[in-house]
């Protein structure tokens, strides 16, 4: 407070000093004679009247720069893009922007004066009851969202934040459009709900179609086993009494008879095998997985020593990855071992120099199993027939089976959520790689 009133006694002192310099420049630099009292108190009227004029124009180059801020300041404020709007604690309108007066759908003079809550829409009245309680209650900015009310079509959302003004008898509002943003999100909260639905309903489809599926092929399961399971009898009895006929009442029979009495005989053990092979497959899928870890390593060793204890006469060279562990089912992994363990062993025996490898190798990032032999390979346009069932690329008369080793190897690898693959050249062997969906380490061979 003393420093506001020496500021403005220092700054009379200096209106009174360019006054008097003013006088001492017009009397030709001299200052007047104070002879009499006459011309002492004209002396002081000319300098009060110098002082006046110095004082006006400060004024009037003030109020000059203060109506050009004024106008800077109501562009400003009437062409913001956001809705600015002054209320008195009654909720009354005591100035609004043109964007405000906008927002609401009704002219600028026509608001004030008027409550805000009119424009609000009647459902949320209570939230801005509420909120201005808590504008007056507190010092802080607070936020509020809420619909406006018609005339406004199509209908406008608009979220408030407001502050109370400096005299605590008003506050102030800005009024932000976030039309198009309620409108998205009520959107996405639409397509959220229809998508749940379309999803629900789609999950209720699957499952009456999986339980569909399901029943079909349980259906399928039985019969197939039932089939397979009652043909072995009349089976077992055509083959014995096509052989007691060759045995017992070969004599009666001429040479061809003979004949087709073998080829009876055959016809009823190959198709005792796909029985057996269709039984096999059955059991598969029947098969309850059991996981633990199985070391495929030491598996595809042990493996090929009952190969080699079946024909030692043969010399084979084996290599295998060590430290190859998954977790797995060990029963239908020694059947997929077994399977394609003893493809290489049987499609290899025309080689002098036969050698069978068990490794595993990476890619994409995921561990790659695999069985690769020297022996007589195929042609990669037939791999599409490799893991049906009783599909085969050789003839019979050249190498024994029916062709189901390679379908039990494709279920069990695709029970254990993996895939299998094969790459070959006719003359230079083949390689059959497969996954587990399981990271295993890198191995080492030996």
């Amino acid at each position: 407070m003393k420093s506001r009133e020496n500021k403005r006694r220092l700054e009379g002192l200096e209106l009174r000093r360019q006054a008097e310099m003013s006088l001492y420049q017009g009397a030709g630099g001299s200052p007047p004679q104070a002879h009499h009292e006459t011309q002492r108190l004209l002396h002081e009227l000319q300098v009060y009247q110098i002082e006046l004029e110095l004082q006006n124009a400060e004024i009037t180059r003030t109020r000059d720069e203060q109506e050009t801020l004024l106008e800077r300041y109501t562009e400003l404020y009437d062409f913001a893009p956001v809705g600015y709007f002054t209320l008195d604690r009654d909720g009354i309108v005591v100035s609004a922007n043109l964007k405000g007066a906008s927002l609401l759908g009704v002219e600028r003079d026509r608001l004030r004066g008027r409550r805000f809550a009119l424009h609000v829409s009647g459902d949320a009245l209570p939230v801005f009851s509420h909120f201005l309680e808590k504008v007056y209650k507190r010092e802080e900015k607070v936020l509020a969202a809420l619909p406006l009310a018609a005339p406004v079509n199509p209908r406008r959302f608009v979220r408030l934040e407001a502050a109370v003004a400096d005299s605590d008898t008003a506050c102030h509002i800005a009024v932000i459009d976030i039309t198009k943003q309620k409108l998205s999100e009520e959107k996405i909260t639409r397509l959220n709900s229809e998508l749940e639905q379309r999803v629900a309903e789609r999950t209720c489809e699957l499952e009456a179609s999986y339980a569909a599926l399901e029943a079909s092929y349980n259906e399928l399961e039985v019969f197939s086993y039932a089939v397979a399971h009652d043909l072995r009898t009349p089976l077992r009895s055509l083959n014995g009494f096509s052989n007691i006929l060759l045995e017992d009442h070969a004599a009666h029979l001429d040479g061809d008879g003979q004949a087709l009495l073998r080829r009876i005989g055959a016809a009823a053990g190959r198709m005792g095998q796909l029985v057996d092979g269709i039984l096999r497959l059955t059991g598969l899928t029947r098969h309850k997985l059991s996981r633990s870890t199985v070391d495929l390593g030491a598996l595809a060793s042990k493996i090929m020593s009952e190969l080699r204890e079946m024909e030692p006469e043969r010399a084979v060279d084996f290599v295998q990855a060590e430290g190859v562990t998954v977790c797995g089912d060990p029963h239908l992994l020694r059947q997929l071992l077994a399977n394609l363990l003893g493809n290489a062993w049987k499609y290899t025996g025309a080689r002098v120099s036969a050698r069978i490898e068990f490794g595993t190798c990476w890619l994409d990032g995921k561990a790659v199993y695999f069985v690769r032999d020297n022996g007589i390979g195929f042609e990669m346009q037939h791999t599409a027939k490799l893991f049906t069932p009783f599909e085969r690329l050789h003839g019979m008369q050249e190498y024994e089976g029916i062709g189901i080793g390679l379908a039990i190897v494709q279920r069990i690898v695709s029970r254990h959520n993996g895939k299998i693959w094969a790459e070959a050249e006719p003359g230079k062997g083949a390689c059959f790689y497969f996954t587990l969906n399981q990271k295993a380490g890198r191995g080492t061979s030996q």
